[in-house]
């Protein structure tokens, strides 16, 4: 299963192992930010940080996500990459 698709089913049934497997992608990234706290902290903040993700992932709108294209064209750099893309060709 993928990630984005985990989202989804966690969303739509509050999938136990959907939820576990997001936690688990991000659970490297967890780890390294949480690191540089205060070890006395770094429990607490990771289960805060884990209850959040959850929360997120219930309240996040699958039904209307944005293109590449829609994302890059919302900057400056973005619009400045897809001009370069459609330049060459790809």
């Amino acid at each position: 299963m993928d990630l984005y698709g985990s989202v989804q089913k966690a969303k739509k049934s509050n999938d136990e192992s959907s939820i576990q497997y997001i936690l688990g992608c991000l659970e490297p990234k967890i780890k390294q930010t949480i690191f540089s706290m205060e070890k006395q902290y770094q429990e607490d903040i990771e289960q805060e940080v884990k209850l959040r993700i959850i929360e997120a992932v219930r309240v996040y709108d699958t039904d209307h996500l944005l293109s590449l294209k829609e994302v890059l064209g919302k900057s400056e750099h973005g619009q400045a990459i897809l001009k370069r893309i459609n330049n060459d060709n790809f």
